[in-house]
């Protein structure tokens, strides 16, 4: 049996039987022999018996293994080698072995000075295992780059949709009205008629004021939403009301800014006016309608007039009478 004699670094030093099976040497801890060096790969070398003498093999560490100072890939061990693995040696004793003499070429076995890849690597001698060729690690560095790239792709994108998202949901998913006062829109004759009551700011009421003159118009197909439609019809109900009651507040909040002032101008101080309008907007009849536009038609006797709403987001406002 051969014996290994382990120097540590300080001087301490330990014995180890080697006997014929495989003998492990690295840092993990399956390993037969564990050397607690930072220099020393996790499976750094191994000693195995060929049937005639013990071989050391280097199993690809990366500060490589040396005998009597010389880097060393595979080589035969012979009694008073020894064997260095970072700050770590290990002098071979095969006292008690007949050893196979070396071959006659002992060059072929060494490799002095660091190794570059595979190319420094000896043919093995007849009779033992070749060594095992170096693994090339560089399909991970293409895996690595494709997934850095693509994560890096998936974040811009993200970004571009955030930063633009809003233009995009305002251009196709939020159309959104104007709040300017619109003007009303053009009428055509209808042939249906509904009878009125009092007439809304004619001149036998108030001279000074001027009437508008009748607009002839024709009814056409309502293209609003059910929900809009109801909206709308709750607003004129709503004003109805408010005119008939008196109430010019009321009227007022369902009227458009740009034109309170001039309502307010014509009813403040007239609830007389204001029942005259509130009975006149009850003969209302839709006419137009659009996205945001709407006519009504309210007749007082044989002149008709139109009463126009428009809608500033989802609120619908009287715009003109």
């Amino acid at each position: 049996m051969a014996w290994l004699r382990i120097i540590f670094p300080g001087g301490r030093e330990a014995i180890l039987p080697v006997d014929r099976e495989d003998l492990r040497l690295g840092r993990e801890t399956d390993n037969k022999l564990v050397l607690d060096d930072q220099r020393a790969s996790r499976h750094h070398a191994r000693i195995v018996w060929t049937g005639q003498a013990y071989l050391l093999e280097d199993l690809e560490s990366v500060n490589g293994t040396f005998i009597n100072g010389n880097r060393v890939l595979r080589h035969l061990l012979n009694h008073g080698d020894t064997i260095q693995i970072g700050d770590i040696r290990l002098v071979f004793d095969a006292s008690g072995v007949a050893v196979a003499a070396p071959p006659p070429t002992p060059a072929a076995w060494t490799a002095p000075g660091p190794i570059a890849g595979n190319a420094a690597q000896a043919p093995a001698p007849r009779g033992y295992p070749a060594p095992r060729p170096r693994r090339s690690r560089g399909g991970l560095w293409v895996f690595g780059l494709l997934g850095c790239g693509g994560f890096v792709l998936v974040a811009c994108m993200a970004g571009l949709g955030y930063y633009f998202w809003p233009e995009i949901e305002s251009e196709f998913f939020d159309a959104r009205p104007s709040t300017e006062s619109s003007p009303t829109t053009g009428t055509t004759p209808v042939e249906e008629k509904n009878p009125a009551e009092t007439e809304l700011a004619s001149p036998a009421t108030n001279p000074s004021e001027p009437v508008a003159p009748p607009i002839e118009t024709n009814p056409t197909v309502a293209s609003l939403p059910p929900n809009e439609r109801k909206n709308l019809d709750s607003v004129g109900r709503k004003l109805e009301e408010a005119f008939t009651a008196g109430d010019l507040s009321a009227a007022l909040e369902l009227t458009f800014p740009g034109y309170r002032d001039e309502l307010n101008h014509i009813f403040r101080d007239r609830p007389d006016r204001m029942k005259q309008a509130g009975q006149v907007l009850s003969t209302r009849t839709l006419v137009v309608s659009e996205s945001d536009l709407a006519e009504y038609e309210v007749r007082d006797g044989d002149r008709r007039f139109p009463l126009t709403f428009q809608r500033v987001g989802r609120t619908w406002f009287l715009v003109s009478m």
